[in-house]
């Protein structure tokens, strides 16, 4: 079955909460093959544990790949998100985002290329825009906020010759024209611009 159908699979399942030793025998069994099982306020999801496939595969895959191996193991160790909230510091964030632009721009005819895309998307969509619980606008007055404009000139003097850094450079010039507020134009920019 397709990724999705094993994932409800594995939550219907595990729906009836099984006891700590149960889940963890699961566990191991399942990370004796690369997998490792993961949730999410209670919905349980299956991943690759990319160090495995590094570690028992590497050696046949391509430098590409390799590579991207590589990137997904580090990120695996350190959440970036979760129940809508972004969980790394910015300069990871922003970290992740160079990385990924650097993947890209190396290797544009990579296998799973759209995967890497979707990666680099996700995290500048949330830096640029925040999460539903780690926002950027006001609440109150849809103003951005301070921290976040000071980020952006940040990541712009950092990346000088990116193509992040013209994404983040054209955006700020949006909120400008509207004086730092939240707009429509902000959800146009990034489906034009981060989630094309």
């Amino acid at each position: 079955g397709s990724y999705l159908e094993n994932n409800e699979v594995v939550n219907t399942q595990l729906q009836n909460s099984p006891s700590p030793e149960v889940l963890n025998k699961i566990k191991a069994s399942l990370a004796s093959y690369g997998i490792s099982l993961s949730s999410i306020e209670g919905t349980y999801y299956l991943e690759p544990q990319t160090e495995y496939l590094l570690r028992n595969f590497g050696s046949d895959l391509s430098s590409a790949y390799r590579e991207y191996l590589t990137i997904g193991s580090k990120e695996q160790k350190s959440r970036f998100a979760e129940d809508g909230a972004i969980l790394i510091p910015s300069d990871s964030l922003t970290a992740r985002i160079m990385t990924w632009e650097s993947f890209i721009v190396r290797y544009p005819d990579f296998i799973s290329i759209k995967i890497a895309q979707d990666q680099y998307a996700q995290y500048m969509g949330a830096f640029l825009a925040g999460m539903d619980n780690s926002r950027i606008f006001s609440s109150e007055t849809n103003r951005l906020s301070d921290s976040s404009k000071v980020s952006f000139e940040s990541f712009i003097v950092k990346n000088p010759e990116s193509k992040s850094a013209e994404v983040v450079k054209a955006y700020l010039e949006l909120l400008k024209s509207t004086n730092f507020n939240y707009t429509e134009k902000v959800d146009s920019f990034l489906l034009e611009k981060v989630y094309h």
